[in-house]
């Protein structure tokens, strides 16, 4: 019987290597569901990271349960609020970057109109930091809220009531201010920051998951592997909420 070897004459040294690199690679090769894994956390986890939502104001209730105050309100903010914008940077991310852009050149311009004002300010007016309220009992009796993150920050009332009845009308723009008065009632920067959400230890887990995926798909390309397409889909994900984060994230402060 003769080989396939003597037949078919002898095998480039290309294809030989090939499968001896293969044949070497088998306990090291990478797994559908390690790949998917992967790509998907990324994409969450700098996607959520990298939204800063407005600030949402809703009526504030008095002897909560437990429950109410811990799970449900948090739960259903997140599914009416945070949620939708997530999905809204998940399926249009280009929205949201052109989106950022536009609150960074507002938030500059504002910061210009206020002596004293930086940035961070400009970002606390455009967000909805000063906020309308009235009584439900009598529409002249109303309040002017400054908040960031926290019920009953910043409060200015202007009748003699409680605040416990007060329904959010709508936010306030730079507009309905004259400049004197937002010097006097807007907070410092300091207590913008004291009172924002930011976490920074979830930012750096999240930029450490991203910069070792951002470091493997390079390692792969400089050894000349192949990219699937989803990684290559998780790359431009990074790639356009890294640019909604150093726009947006890192001059919100709140």
């Amino acid at each position: 019987m003769h080989s396939a070897h003597s037949e078919a004459g002898p095998i480039p040294a290309s294809i030989e290597l090939r499968d001896v690199g293969s044949c070497d690679g088998q306990n090291s090769q990478r797994s559908l569901a390690s790949i998917v894994w992967s790509c998907l956390s990324t994409i969450f986890l700098c996607t959520w990271v990298s939204i800063h939502p407005n600030v949402h104001f809703r009526a504030e209730k008095q002897n909560q349960r437990w429950f109410e105050k811990w799970v449900w309100d948090p739960l259903h903010e997140i599914v009416t609020y945070k949620l939708p914008l997530f999905l809204w940077a998940l399926l249009v991310p280009e929205y949201i970057l052109a989106w950022a852009v536009r609150q960074y050149l507002q938030a500059g311009v504002i910061s210009e109109k206020v002596p004293g004002w930086t940035r961070t300010h400009g970002y606390f007016m455009i967000m909805g930091g000063f906020h309308l309220f009235g009584m439900p009992a009598d529409a002249s009796s109303i309040s002017l809220s400054l908040k960031s993150s926290e019920p009953s920050n910043f409060v200015i009332p202007t009748g003699g009531h409680s605040r416990e009845d007060e329904v959010p009308v709508c936010p306030l723009k730079f507009e309905d201010f004259p400049v004197d008065i937002l010097k006097i009632i807007t907070p410092t920067e300091a207590e913008l920051k004291d009172k924002g959400k930011s976490d920074a230890l979830t930012k750096i887990i999240v930029l450490v998951q991203t910069l070792w995926f951002v470091i493997q798909c390079t390692a792969r390309g400089t050894q000349r592997l192949p990219l699937t397409e989803l990684e290559v889909v998780t790359l431009a994900y990074a790639t356009l909420n890294l640019f909604i984060y150093i726009i947006g994230g890192t001059n919100h402060g709140i």
